[in-house]
């Protein structure tokens, strides 16, 4: 005899069997990684209201900023932390997970001017603006308050550079990736995540 010859019965439902698999599999996937995502974003929410994103302090408030703020002692850009956000999509044949900032593009524009720190030139409004406020406050505190004036010769408001995701994603990445293969080993396992 030349040749072996067999019969495979039900080789469709062998098919559907293996393609179920692998859904379930790429199902799983995309779980453990928008987990993650899920995670991290409360990870870089909690970081920037300490002020140390990736355990990276912030630079100190300005002294303006300091005087014109609601609440003495706070952390610099801790506001910012409302619009951490992240999002999961299917982009051909991968799965992206974003944090950060992209749910609005004035929040992007924002984080991204002060992450790469700014230089604005104070106008008569904002030097009306910041008088006003510091009056706003005297009448607020104690005597003996200094109102907060800038000079003539101010000609640029200097904001430092403040990073905030590519220190984060550092101290992170590592982390993140080992949890996302634990989180598909559990998911695959039928465990919740």
């Amino acid at each position: 005899m030349s040749a072996v010859k067999w019969v495979v019965k039900n080789i469709l439902e062998f098919e559907q069997n293996l393609e179920a698999k692998n859904k379930a599999r790429v199902k799983a996937a995309r779980r453990a990684t928008r987990r993650q995502g899920f995670l991290l974003m409360q990870a870089l929410k909690e970081e920037i209201r300490a002020g140390a994103p990736g355990s990276v302090q912030f630079s100190p408030l300005t002294e303006i900023a300091k005087r014109t703020g609601r609440r003495p002692g706070r952390k610099p850009l801790s506001r910012l932390a409302v619009a951490v956000r992240y999002a999961g999509q299917a982009v051909g044949t991968r799965y992206e997970v974003s944090v950060g900032f992209m749910d609005s593009p004035g929040w992007e524009r924002l984080a991204k001017g002060l992450q790469e720190g700014e230089q604005n030139t104070p106008n008569y409004i904002a030097r009306r603006a910041i008088l006003l406020l510091a009056i706003a406050r005297k009448k607020e505190k104690a005597a003996g308050w200094r109102l907060l004036f800038l000079r003539k010769e101010t000609k640029v408001l200097h904001t430092p550079p403040r990073r905030i995701i590519d220190p984060f994603w550092a101290a992170h990445q590592s982390e993140a990736l080992r949890n996302i293969r634990i989180n598909f080993e559990r998911k695959m396992r039928g465990e919740w995540i």
